[in-house]
């Protein structure tokens, strides 16, 4: 594995948890977490956008 990939998989992904049940989308977080990724966590599309233009997000969990 090249460097950066492994310094990325040792440090786990950022992602952008997308839910509007709080709950949920905590839980998710927090599973994810102990995953070793950082994570947000916001509850609608709009909270949605303003979050991915602010930090720079590997991924996006959402759920319908």
């Amino acid at each position: 594995m090249h460097d950066d990939e492994n310094d990325q998989h040792q440090r786990g992904l950022r992602i952008l948890v997308v839910d509007d049940n709080h709950d949920a989308a905590t839980s998710m977080s927090m599973l994810l977490e102990l995953e070793g990724h950082r994570t947000g966590t916001v509850h609608n599309g709009l909270e949605a956008v303003r979050e991915a233009t602010r930090v720079r997000y590997d991924a996006r969990s959402c759920s319908t």
